[in-house]
């Protein structure tokens, strides 16, 4: 098990005390808006000594990431990752130069690139992860993706 640091983002609507208080570190009188603890591009979380940035470790090695997701399951997990990336969307971000790319019925799972290559592949591993966490959490709203059915099994 490795240690994660979020990213702060300061925004007007922060608080000063709020977030600091919760993780028990002192305050710098900026207004601390959010505690970003996952992959995003601009601002991922480091996770242990070494201060990997997790989209990177995300990127390289889903598998090993997602520790939950074991031989034939992570198997079945990366081809149906990669069945549902077969119908990404690639739009153009709001507030930002970065493209995100989704895929209709996995709410909550993007992914920014640079290119829509690079949006894609990162969503690919980030549906491997949704995947993961709704499978351990008994979700059943996982769609079929290339006749892969994970919910139902092989």
């Amino acid at each position: 098990m490795e240690l994660i640091e979020g990213v702060v983002r300061n925004y007007d609507w922060g608080s000063p005390t709020a977030i600091p208080e919760l993780l028990g570190r002192p305050e710098d009188g900026e207004p601390w808006a959010e505690l970003w603890l996952g992959a995003h591009p601009t601002a991922p979380a480091k996770v242990g000594v070494r201060a990997e940035p997790l989209d990177r470790l995300i990127a390289a090695d889903p598998v090993a990431v997602t520790a939950r997701s074991k031989d034939a399951t992570a198997a079945r997990l990366r081809q149906w990752a990669a069945a549902a990336v077969r119908h990404a969307n690639v739009a153009e971000a709001e507030d930002t130069e970065y493209l995100v790319a989704t895929v209709e019925g996995c709410p909550g799972a993007w992914a920014y690139g640079a290119t829509a290559a690079d949006a894609v592949a990162y969503l690919e591993s980030v549906l491997f992860g949704w995947a993961d966490v709704k499978l351990a959490d008994g979700d059943t709203d996982i769609p079929e993706m290339g006749g892969i059915n994970l919910v139902r099994g092989p």
